[in-house]
């Protein structure tokens, strides 16, 4: 899930093309979905998800283990980016930040 597959309309917000989702561990692929908004605001974006995640879900996800899993996501797309795409600059990015 990233920012290019959610649509945004005033307090709602979809989600399409879900395909690969929901494979591995849930913590990481809202984490994968995370990284791709904004970093300066990424903490904003990580505590909305998780007071809004946490207010109906049966199995809550904590501040820390969402950090966790979003340095692991990170690190992983900087190291594919490196050996793949060769996009060094936004793989600093991403590896920096974290």
């Amino acid at each position: 899930m990233f920012k290019d597959n959610t649509l945004f309309e005033k307090n709602k917000i979809a989600v399409f093309d879900f395909i690969d989702g929901g494979l591995g561990e849930f913590s990481f692929d809202i984490a994968v979905a995370l990284l791709s908004f904004n970093p300066h605001n990424r903490s904003s974006h990580v505590k909305s998800f998780l007071q809004t995640y946490n207010q109906k879900a049966k199995k809550k996800i904590s501040y820390e283990e969402l950090q966790k899993q979003l340095k692991i996501a990170a690190k992983f797309y900087a190291l594919l980016r490196i050996n793949h795409d060769k996009t060094t600059k936004r793989a600093k990015e991403l590896a920096i930040f974290w």
